[in-house]
């Protein structure tokens, strides 16, 4: 009798073993995000980023990470309590796991859940001996204030409830991530293009708390409206490396995504970045 974790994994019908090794990964996040919620996590805290957009809004991309947010600072925050259910709900789905947490250091706590995966012969695709399949899960425990969320509701292993970022959130965070982050992700700016089809406007008092936590603008109060995010991302897009950046996200798409992404270069961005003018001009109307 095949297993629901089998069943799952099966579902993503990948056609090489790379492909199904990010089809385990996903199942991994989607027992992880269960066994957080049976633990209570929700009540403190919300889930955003790209997995976010992909596991609750349907994002054509592959994604690595779990990224959370608490609902306030909590300076002494620990997951162990968490991780103790995450181990336990993947243990009942036949995961053998190991958590492997973070130095605590900084504000940003996280854990890695690292297995080798279901029994091998269980699977389509002959793997390479000794690899080990990750998800890390991180949550900022000093937040930035302005985030509005919604709770959502996923059906694997069971249907079960969580606690999410509304869009105009993550969009709000994904400006800054391009802005701001100290490190490239062309997948970022897939993401970016993801949010401006479909019309969302980013938070811009979520925004304005990020751009004042960190990244070059930090603490300088910045106020950003409409056309301060515009020439803000115009200036960014005109220094990118676009074959860096398709280069970076090929991997985490599948072929008609791949196609999408040869539009990628500057014309491309500034038609993206004149549509987000267009929209946040109609919202403000």
């Amino acid at each position: 009798m095949t297993s629901p974790l089998i069943e799952r994994i099966m579902s993503s019908e990948a056609s090489n073993a790379e492909a199904e090794d990010m089809a385990i990964r996903e199942v991994m996040q989607e027992l992880i995000l269960y066994g957080l919620s049976e633990s209570g996590f929700f009540a403190r805290a919300a889930f955003h980023g790209g997995t976010c957009l992909r596991v609750v809004h349907g994002l054509d991309r592959f994604s690595e990470d779990l990224d959370f947010s608490l609902n306030s600072p909590e300076p002494d925050f620990e997951w162990r309590q968490h991780s103790a259910m995450v181990g336990r709900v993947l243990e009942q789905h036949g995961l053998a796991a190991t958590i492997v947490y973070g130095d605590g250091a900084s504000t940003l706590r996280r854990f890695d859940v690292r297995t080798d995966g279901p029994a091998p012969e269980s699977l389509r695709f002959r793997h390479r001996k000794g690899r080990i399949l990750r998800v890390r899960v991180e949550v900022d425990t000093d937040p930035p204030s302005g985030a509005l969320t919604k709770p959502s509701f996923l059906d694997f292993p069971i249907p079960h409830p969580l606690i999410c970022y509304d869009l105009p959130s993550g969009m709000a965070g994904k400006c800054h991530a391009i802005l701001c982050r100290d490190h490239f992700k062309g997948r970022d700016f897939f993401d970016f293009a993801w949010y401006v089809g479909r019309r969302i406007a980013p938070n811009l008092a979520l925004l304005q708390s990020l751009l004042d936590q960190a990244g070059p603008w930090r603490g300088r109060g910045v106020d950003p409206d409409a056309r301060w995010l515009v020439e803000a991302l115009s200036a960014r897009m005109a220094g990118v490396d676009w074959d860096s950046a398709r280069k970076d996200v090929t991997p985490f798409l599948g072929e008609a995504q791949r196609k999408a992404v040869s539009l990628w270069g500057g014309d491309y961005f500034n038609d993206r970045i004149s549509k987000l003018e267009l929209g946040m001009s109609e919202g403000s109307g």
